[in-house]
């Protein structure tokens, strides 16, 4: 399909010159990828890190931020976040003031669940899923049905840029990445379609069964994510890079945020494609996610 080898070769020389513009300057540092989380005050909101933006606590699960719910600090440049007044277990952390990703607005609306102790550790594409009312179960369900086999529950809540880049060195490392990536890119097309945009949470899970338009959807990001992000694309731009070590006196590196920058760029275009295909198609759901599909492939 083409939009594999769109993927491949955007992620492959955006990463390669990302990593050359960046050497010097120390942003290619995958030392500086994940600040340490200590405080269940804090959290990281990533997709890839976003930066800029103020969350609330949405304590009635209302979906919006009420007078006298609590907000948090800015977003920093590693996505970290900090709440002045303990966590309530079970509320939710919705985004108030979106902030900036790969230096452009954020514009996806994600949120994350309070854990039992308190804490809420990361709030992600993957998290979004939990404030609609899906279970773990659920969201990996979903994720296998779509060709991700070697996702856990566990994976549904960890930052998957943490590790840095060395976390990334085979496929099974990347599957937490891959999710996000997937998820997000299933998320920007159901925002963007006036067909798929309402679904109940009931509507959601049996649509993400297998055949079903939202599985179709997310077997296509997983198929195209999986194949243009894998563990040979980040060794090929590393050897890229290292043919070069020996004319440099700081040569780059790649970083996670990097690959994952490069990705979500990709993603960006590709659903915008593919979800004014399906809004600008008459006829069933069915028909409208089939002519999403067909574009997003001839991309």
């Amino acid at each position: 399909m083409r939009q594999l080898q769109t993927l491949r070769n955007v992620i492959f020389l955006s990463i390669l010159g990302i990593s050359f513009i960046s050497c010097g300057g120390g942003s290619g540092s995958s030392s500086s990828d994940v600040d340490t989380i200590t405080d269940k005050k804090s959290g990281v909101l990533v997709d890839p890190y976003i930066t800029g933006a103020i969350l609330c606590e949405d304590l009635n699960k209302n979906g919006t931020c009420d007078e006298g719910e609590q907000t948090s600090s800015a977003t920093n440049s590693n996505g970290v976040f900090t709440f002045d007044n303990n966590l309530t277990a079970g509320s939710h952390i919705i985004i108030d003031t979106q902030g900036y990703h790969n230096d452009v607005p954020y514009t996806l609306d994600i949120s994350g669940v309070v854990d039992d102790n308190g804490s809420i550790d990361v709030i992600s594409p993957l998290t979004a899923l939990l404030t609609k009312g899906l279970t773990s179960v659920q969201i990996v369900t979903m994720l296998q049905n779509a060709g991700l086999t070697n996702i856990t529950e566990e994976d549904i809540t960890a930052n998957p840029l943490e590790g840095g880049i060395n976390s990334l060195n085979t496929n099974n490392k990347l599957r937490k990445l891959h999710a996000t990536l997937a998820v997000y890119g299933m998320l920007k097309t159901i925002e963007g379609s006036d067909t798929l945009n309402n679904l109940s949470v009931q509507e959601l899970v049996t649509s993400a069964q297998i055949g079903g338009e939202v599985n179709q959807i997310l077997t296509a990001m997983v198929s195209g994510i999986t194949s243009a992000l894998s563990e040979d694309t980040i060794a090929n731009v590393q050897t890229q890079v290292d043919m070069y070590e020996n004319q440099m006196s700081t040569p780059p590196e790649v970083s996670v945020r990097v690959v994952a920058s490069t990705a979500v760029t990709a993603i960006d275009a590709l659903t915008k494609i593919a979800y004014e295909a399906c809004n600008q198609t008459d006829g069933n759901d069915s028909e409208k996610v089939e002519n999403a599909l067909q574009a997003f492939n001839n991309s």
